[in-house]
């Protein structure tokens, strides 16, 4: 293959946000991991030809910043690993949906995937009219079609008094003008799940809900509708396309992650109480450092740290499961 001498749309943007982990770290320890990373980034660019000028250009360093970093004691030059190919869950019978209620696509391809917001998610509504949301952000830099999607899914609010559009907004703003495409479906039913994720076909699967004594607060013709774990988990196992993630963002998920880690390779669990508030603020962490190309592990590890230093008290998310490399 002949060198190239420029980056493509989506090796920039991942660069400039490999630049910002390393320029908004916390600490020097955090600093020196997110340097481990970039140095990782470049040096399989610079085997493909790219000079060092324009990789320093692309993380928003000077070409002698980028110098020091190469000079850090390493006794061989980095590589980076195999990643691992998506999960395929072997195909079953998928539930019925009224058509009117499916998410529908544009076929433009600059713009490349596109959802109908049928109606807006109120959860503020009456127990007699709640409305259904069904939105997409693709609002990725020009010329570039999203190669990876995050599917966001949300239960009925009203059983527990959350609210869970903060969360949803941190994700859709983290998302924005990457090469990462977002859609968001609120007060999902269990009979959509399945069909749902094997439509969009996500890399990630984000799913916010209320978790109480007698389950998980979903929806069923607009109103609450409260699921066993078990018949959560049996809903996401019935897809026949298994999410290469799964962040589970509702109190005591370690049950059905421990279920879900058999069939999908890694799944982001809350092992305790969490706040609407809390969760928000870890979803911004975890996707910043997922859309940087960081290793699933160390976005845990990363964005746990932010949300332990804000909370003393709080007990951050675990990972499940055998995936150990960038996300995306």
């Amino acid at each position: 293959m002949p060198p190239r001498k420029a980056l493509l749309a989506e090796e920039t943007l991942r660069l400039q946000a490999l630049g910002a982990l390393v320029k908004d770290a916390h600490s020097r320890a955090e600093r020196d991991v997110h340097i481990d990373t970039v140095l990782l980034v470049v040096h399989q660019h610079r085997d493909a030809g790219i000079t060092w000028a324009v990789l320093a250009r692309a993380l928003g360093i000077s070409s002698s910043t980028l110098r020091d970093w190469r000079r850090r004691d390493r006794p061989t030059k980095p590589t980076l690993p195999e990643r691992v190919p998506a999960m395929v869950i072997q195909p079953v019978r998928r539930p019925r949906e009224e058509p009117s209620r499916l998410l529908t696509r544009s076929t433009d391809a600059a713009t490349s995937l596109s959802v109908t917001q049928v109606q807006h998610a109120s959860q503020t509504a009456s127990s007699s009219a709640v409305s259904v949301a069904r939105s997409s952000n693709l609002a990725t830099p020009a010329g570039v079609p999203p190669r990876h999607r995050v599917l966001v899914l949300t239960g009925d609010p009203r059983p527990g008094g959350n609210l869970f559009d903060p969360e949803v907004a941190q994700i859709r703003e983290r998302l924005h003008g990457t090469f990462i495409g977002h859609s968001h479906l609120a007060m999902i039913s269990l009979g959509e799940i399945a069909g749902v994720v094997d439509q969009e076909r996500s890399t990630v699967l984000h799913l916010c809900a209320h978790r109480g004594p007698g389950g998980l607060a979903l929806s069923l013709d607009g109103q609450p509708h409260i699921v066993a774990p078990d018949d959560l988990a049996d809903a996401l196992e019935r897809a026949r396309r298994a999410p290469r993630c799964a962040v589970l963002s509702f109190c005591s998920s370690i049950d059905i992650a421990a279920r879900l880690a058999r069939r999908i390779p890694a799944v982001i669990t809350w092992p305790g109480q969490v706040e609407d508030e809390q969760a928000a603020c870890y979803a911004n962490q975890l996707y910043r450092h997922i859309i940087a190309g960081v290793r699933l592990p160390d976005c845990v590890t990363e964005a746990g740290h932010v949300v332990a230093t804000r909370w003393p008290e709080l007990d951050p998310p675990t990972l499940r499961g055998r995936w150990n490399d960038p996300v995306v």
